[in-house]
């Protein structure tokens, strides 16, 4: 049997153990990453492995976090989301320039218009992506990549995790409700835009909290699975005019200002998607006048039509620090995983999904703590909060 761990991250340590020592020798990581307490156990176990650069993406950048991780690596804070990809070039060059062989691990594809430029640098060695948002980013631009970049957005084990994104995207919607508005989802009506990964985990997550959930979809394969799991289906102006909750998990700008004047007044708008992409928050805050209601909450006002802005349009999930638990585990085993990959030349250039092996691999080392010894390794994740 395998030897217990009290790691937070058992199956990412794990997988560390499978990286070749003498494959990171003079290798520099460049995080372009969330700053929250759950990732502070996955940037050290890296830190641990080689010189690790963290990027921090502003909206998701918790102080105490940073000032714990700023004594084990490198951190940058970008003023804005439109800097980070420029600090993350910054230090990327820098490694360039020390010899250092650079591999990237992001999050939302900030890089991918930096594709050209990346491939003439003589030591960058690829990206290992996370997110859909990021996969379709670097899709637009696979022609321009000498270089592999290995998704994870659609495997099995990223799948896992989409469904606990839904249910802390619940939980923060159902905080913020509570707080800002002395209500319950209960007495609500919840339109939920999109129902891929992301938008099917949270109409799932909130149809035993709220009074009605129905999904808005484009695609008719998406839409079908919609109905058949329960759900109406409306077209996306209809439903917004009688909406409480506009819930918008498309990864694209759903909430166009078209869409957002026929929204009912008093509607509460939501992101449960990448960066601040859902909603037109410029045109919103062109167009309306905007009054702070609560630190998480903004009240945009044109004449008589009111709507609430929730997080100032960015993922909502990132105020209760997104997933917790045993499934990031997976997700950072995975991630560490295709980074060996790329780090000892096994990925091929251009746009790449991780593959079966690594599923596998990470399916089995998961496993092996959560079900062949779950008990401590469990208790273990609940009071690291990892």
């Amino acid at each position: 049997m395998r030897r217990m761990t009290m790691h937070p991250l058992p199956a990412a340590l794990d997988t560390t153990r499978s990286m070749s020592v003498g494959a990171l020798d003079r290798t520099e990581f460049i995080l372009v990453t969330h700053v929250i307490p759950t990732a502070i156990p996955f940037v050290q176990l890296l830190a641990d492995l080689c010189p690790t650069h963290v990027v921090a993406i502003p909206y998701s950048c918790d102080e105490e976090s940073a000032k714990l991780l700023s004594n084990t690596c490198c951190l940058r804070v970008a003023r804005s989301v439109e800097e980070t990809p420029h600090v993350a070039m910054e230090e990327i060059t820098e490694a360039s320039r020390r010899g250092s062989r650079t591999l990237v691990q992001e999050i939302g594809g900030y890089l991918a218009p930096f594709s050209e430029l990346l491939s003439q640098l003589p030591h960058f060695i690829g990206i290992v992506e996370d997110t859909n948002n990021g996969h379709w980013r670097y899709e637009a631009t696979q022609q321009k990549l000498s270089y592999p970049v290995v998704s994870i957005a659609h495997s099995p084990i990223k799948a896992m995790e989409d469904r606990q994104v839904g249910h802390a995207v619940a939980h923060s919607v159902e905080r913020v409700v509570r707080d800002a508005f002395q209500t319950t989802l209960r007495t609500l009506r919840v339109v939920v835009l999109g129902y891929g990964s992301i938008g099917s985990s949270c109409a799932e997550a909130l149809r035993p909290r709220v009074q009605v959930v129905e999904v808005c979809e484009i695609d008719p394969l998406r839409k079908a699975r919609a109905v058949l799991d329960g759900f109406r289906v409306r077209d996306i102006v209809a439903a917004v005019q009688d909406a409480d909750v506009i819930l918008g998990a498309t990864g694209k700008c759903s909430l166009t200002m078209p869409i957002l004047t026929t929204a009912r007044t008093n509607a509460i708008l939501i992101s449960a998607s990448s960066k601040q992409i859902e909603i037109d928050m410029s045109a919103l805050n062109e167009m309306y006048e905007r009054t702070a209601v609560t630190d998480a909450v903004d009240l945009y006002s044109r004449g008589a039509h009111r709507l609430y802005a929730v997080n100032d349009g960015y993922p909502i999930n990132f105020r209760d620090y997104s997933v917790l638990g045993a499934a990031l585990d997976g997700i950072y085993a995975e991630l560490i995983a295709c980074m060996r990959e790329v780090n000892e030349g096994r990925a091929a250039p251009g746009l790449v999904e991780s593959w079966p092996a690594i599923h596998r691999e990470v399916a089995e080392r998961w496993c092996s703590f959560y079900i062949d010894q779950p008990a401590a390794t469990m208790l273990e994740s609940a009071h690291s909060g990892a």
